[in-house]
């Protein structure tokens, strides 16, 4: 018997980046938040850090299913030496995301900076973000400009690559069973192509398989061999 070694490759057609911006006018702001001009014009969320916890806003932004990056962009007021953390948190169903933040991560001349955090959605989820603060001791301010949602999955992705066996006797037929995504918003066309190796020195190519994808379509492909 052999073992099966997979590599494979997509021909994808290429699709424009997709992203999502969720401004600060849209959050819903902490009682003691407020909306200012600021970051170059924007309108901005401020809110005073006092206490030991508290959050400035959130958002309920509108996500297809996929794999995101979202960056929060946000400024303070130097915290020096004072112990606490502002964050950033994103909740999807029951995952849960967060980036914590200190004094020392934003510029000392109180200037936005954006700050990244990925995450997942299902099928039929609803992320829901909060930018607050843990801090022991702080008269502070903490300002939200935007959050940014930028897609990580575009195009079509390889889900699964799953042999309908471990081991196969030498000259024993053999299929693979392929799971593709497209994540783009647009129909498109790709084709699929494997090799077997054995032994890490014999490769073999598998005859190629082309398959038509409607759009957010995720679909199993065969590929005997």
């Amino acid at each position: 018997p052999f073992a099966l070694v997979l590599s494979s490759a997509l021909a994808v057609l290429p699709l424009a980046a997709e992203e999502v911006v969720f401004e600060a006018a849209r959050f819903a702001l902490d009682p003691a938040a407020e909306l200012t001009a600021g970051d170059g014009g924007r309108t901005v969320a401020r809110v005073r850090v006092t206490g030991r916890e508290g959050w400035l806003g959130s958002g309920e932004p509108d996500l297809p299913a996929g794999r995101w990056r979202a960056w929060f962009r946000l400024a303070a007021d130097p915290f020096g030496h004072r112990s606490g953390s502002v964050y950033a948190a994103i909740d999807v169903g029951d995952a849960h995301y967060r980036v914590g933040l200190n004094g020392g991560d934003f510029p000392h001349d109180g200037s936005f900076v954006e700050f990244p955090l990925d995450l997942s959605v299902p099928e039929g989820a609803r992320p829901w973000f909060n930018i607050g603060w843990i801090e022991e001791e702080a008269t502070d301010v903490l300002y939200a400009s935007l959050v940014r949602f930028v897609r990580l999955d575009r195009g079509v992705g390889v889900l699964a690559v799953r042999p309908d066996k471990l081991l196969y006797e030498p000259g024993e037929s053999g299929r693979l069973a392929v799971a593709l995504i497209n994540y783009g918003a647009a129909e498109t066309t790709v084709t699929v192509q494997a090799d077997i190796v054995q032994e890490l020195s014999v490769s073999s190519p598998v005859a190629p398989v082309t398959v038509r994808l409607r759009a957010r379509e995720a679909t199993t492909v065969a590929l005997p061999f």
